[in-house]
């Protein structure tokens, strides 16, 4: 193993381990011992001595050590429909009748076909903490040409900074929190919605 597939399994957070060797480069006792040395040999054969593994330290990927929240893997499924791009987080998913309902009336109740992204992270070879900026990245880009974006569920939140990061200057973006919406709250929603 050398040290580059040794420090990818040490990121991953496995720890490496492969068998000593003993000096001169031969196998281990007992590791490869034939036949005619054993007829030759009347004695009983020695107990093999157990020899602890040595541990290789794979180097350092870096001084930067994220949180352990940022480790955490997580999923945002998105959807495109019409002129509105729709980024749910996992406590928004059971509301999504409800919120695909909302993508229709924020495209004009014009009728679209619904295309299915997913934001999955981590994402290989990026900055393990990095997961708010690689989503503002990732939703500029689905945004790019002035689209509604539609949003729900904390982790969605979260990822784009809060309430400051609702405000967004190439597109309109609505964040409905999820759960089930009380009269009041759904007035508002549409009356913002009829207004854009």
């Amino acid at each position: 193993m050398d040290a580059r597939q040794a420090a990818y399994l040490q990121h991953l957070g496995v720890d490496v381990w492969v068998p000593r060797r003993r000096p001169g480069g031969g196998p281990q006792t007992g590791e490869h011992e034939s036949l005619a040395s054993r007829a030759q040999d009347p004695s009983p054969p020695p107990a093999a001595q157990p020899i602890p593994p040595e541990r290789v330290d794979a180097p350092d990927v870096g001084e930067h050590r994220a949180t352990p929240a940022a480790h955490t893997a997580f999923r945002i499924r998105c959807f495109r429909y019409g002129r509105v791009f729709g980024a749910l987080a996992e406590d928004a998913w059971p509301w999504r009748r409800f919120l695909l309902d909302v993508a229709r009336a924020m495209n004009g109740f014009e009728v679209a076909e619904r295309q299915d992204l997913v934001f999955d992270w981590p994402q290989p070879g990026a900055d393990p903490g990095g997961s708010g900026r690689a989503f503002r990245a990732f939703l500029g880009h689905q945004t790019r040409n002035g689209e509604r974006s539609l949003m729900s569920g904390q982790r969605v939140l979260d990822l784009v900074g809060g309430a400051e990061g609702l405000a967004d200057a190439t597109g309109v973006r609505i964040y409905v929190p999820p759960g089930a919406p009380d009269a009041e709250a759904k007035k508002r929603l549409w009356g913002r919605i009829r207004n854009l």
